[in-house]
């Protein structure tokens, strides 16, 4: 006899069934590999990254699909050693792909991201794992880049005295060209110079994002009004200086120079042209009575700076006066002849006969001054700025003279005898102030 089995009766025939516990489980580790080529980070290198999925339960999965919001394509998968499209619980497949950094990216100092697989169980349960460093982690996976943030000011002046040389109030116009030459965009970009209260710009925000990007170039401009003590120095030096902050918060900075590699002080040369002028002036009073030796002329010495530079040791001779006093002037009292200041000199001299004889008395005094370089200029007094002759003072002249005669006669007590002889005697003097020849 025989009969065929049934899992509840005897009388019945039918299968026995055995349930298996099915238990679907994926994961995906993610791996990042990024070369920046010794340069530090740019926008354009890749970042290759390298995604292990594996079958953690015990049932075949099919549909398996790797996705990273980063990548657009992930190739992929290799090991799947049977070939028949499903990941067996002893396979370990790997996907890969590759991400090309941006500016962001590198702003941001690293790139964040973590990618999902799911697959589909028999029974048509679909799981899913995010990516992680090991299979049972799921943390984003991050890929440091290199930051080096960098800023450079290059500063130009323009200066042009109109041919007339350097006068105070004229003005230098500057430009300060700012680039980045690091490989992160720098915010909070700030130019100063010692010199300028105020400076315009920037423009070349191309993107109007206020940050000035690495393919940015930013200018700025200033405006500064020489004075008289740039004129006396013969030029203006100054230094301008940027500062900027990366995303780090770290503040970069650099002083200003002719090229993006340099650091010097900016100089401007400005004209300079010291001249002196000297005017001479007499005074004199003969009393009414002609004029007599002792009596004084009086003279005064204006003296004023033609140029354009303050001048120093300024020093005033005359070959008759022995002492020169003053001088006066000097309003703002550094011992220097001002562009502004005119100053003034006192002398007295005190007529010869040799001077009445001569009529009048005739002479030229010199000015002399130390400019800011060393130059020494001169001039020879004249009755204006402009010329130079001799100062000439007018002598009163009298001419006069006069005679006495007198006689001297003895007869010898005989009375007058022909031959005697009477003595005479003249005198003569001279009456007058000068002297008379011939």
């Amino acid at each position: 006899v025989t009969d065929e089995s049934d899992d509840t009766s005897y009388t019945e025939n039918g299968d026995t069934v055995v349930p298996l516990c099915q238990n679907a489980i994926i994961a995906i580790v993610k791996e990042s590999s990024y070369d920046d080529g010794g340069d530090c980070s740019q926008p354009g290198e890749e970042i290759n990254y390298t995604f292990t999925v594996t079958n953690e339960g015990n049932v075949s999965l099919s549909n398996i699909e790797v996705t990273d919001p980063l990548l657009a394509s992930i190739s992929g998968p290799t090991g799947d050693t049977d070939g028949d499209g499903e990941l067996d619980v002893t396979e370990t497949w790997e996907y890969t792909g590759v991400y090309a950094i941006t500016q962001d990216d590198i702003d941001n100092g690293q790139v964040d991201n973590q990618a999902m697989v799911e697959g589909t169980a028999p029974d048509d349960t679909v799981v899913g794992d995010d990516s992680g460093s090991t299979i049972s982690t799921d943390e984003i996976t991050t890929t440091t880049l290199c930051q080096s943030p960098a800023i450079a000011i290059v500063k130009e002046s323009s200066y042009d005295d109109g041919g007339d040389c350097s006068q105070p109030g004229e003005e230098i116009n500057y430009t300060f060209t700012v680039t980045n030459e690091g490989n992160v965009s720098l915010s909070n970009i700030e130019v100063t110079d010692p010199l300028l209260a105020s400076i315009s710009g920037p423009t070349g925000d191309t993107d109007g994002d206020g940050e000035l990007d690495v393919t940015e170039t930013w200018e700025y401009t200033g405006v500064y009004a020489i004075t008289q003590d740039d004129i006396d120095n013969g030029q203006v030096d100054n230094q301008a200086m940027v500062e900027g902050t990366a995303p780090d918060d770290t503040v970069v900075g650099d002083d200003s120079g002719s090229t993006i590699s340099t650091d010097e002080i900016t100089t401007t040369t400005l004209c300079q042209s010291p001249a002196i002028a000297i005017v001479k002036e007499s005074s004199y009073d003969d009393g009414g009575d002609c004029s007599q030796p002792g009596e004084e002329i009086n003279y005064t010495f204006t003296v004023t700076n033609e140029g354009n530079v303050s001048l120093a040791s300024v020093s005033v001779t005359d070959p008759l006066i022995a002492t020169i006093n003053g001088p006066t002037g000097d309003t703002d009292g550094d011992g220097e002849l001002d562009v502004t200041e005119e100053w003034e000199y006192t002398g007295v001299y005190v007529i010869t006969q040799d001077d009445i004889d001569a009529g009048e008395v005739n002479n030229q005094a010199t000015a002399e001054g130390t400019a800011p370089d060393g130059t020494v200029v001169d001039d020879e007094s004249g009755s204006t700025v402009g010329t130079d002759d001799e100062t000439t003072t007018t002598l009163c002249q009298t001419p006069a003279i006069a005679i006495v005669k007198e006689s001297s006669y003895d007869d010898g007590g005989d009375c007058s005898q022909p031959g005697e002889e009477i003595n005479y005697t003249f005198t003569v003097t001279n009456e007058g102030n000068v002297s008379l020849a011939s």
